[in-house]
């Protein structure tokens, strides 16, 4: 199991650098959505793959198996991911917050 794992989006598309050595000092795995895919795969030791239909089965165990899913540059449907990653058991125990930053 991941404590953390990430997700980007093409939002984070220009924040590369920086989320690979973000996921180095987690130790996380990174994953991203398909339009975010040559903004964030490459030379990234980190990179899981991608999800969604098209998506591979390491993202998806990693976004499920994770304690913390972090959301970067994404508007991923955060509560049914919430609710499906969450067992019976789980569900009231799962805590979700959203930030957002702009650069203005």
């Amino acid at each position: 199991m991941n404590d953390v794992t990430i997700f980007c989006g093409l939002g984070a598309a220009e924040a590369h650098n920086e989320i690979v050595q973000l996921a180095g000092k987690l130790k996380a795995p990174v994953a991203y959505s398909y339009k975010a895919k040559m903004a964030i795969q490459y030379k990234n030791p980190y990179e899981v793959g991608l999800t969604g239909l098209l998506g591979i089965p390491s993202a998806y165990h990693s976004m499920h198996e994770s304690e913390v899913l972090l959301l970067l540059g994404t508007d991923f449907p955060y509560t049914p991911l919430s609710l499906m990653l969450a067992s019976k058991d789980e569900e009231e125990n799962t805590r979700m917050t959203r930030m957002t930053v702009s650069q203005n």
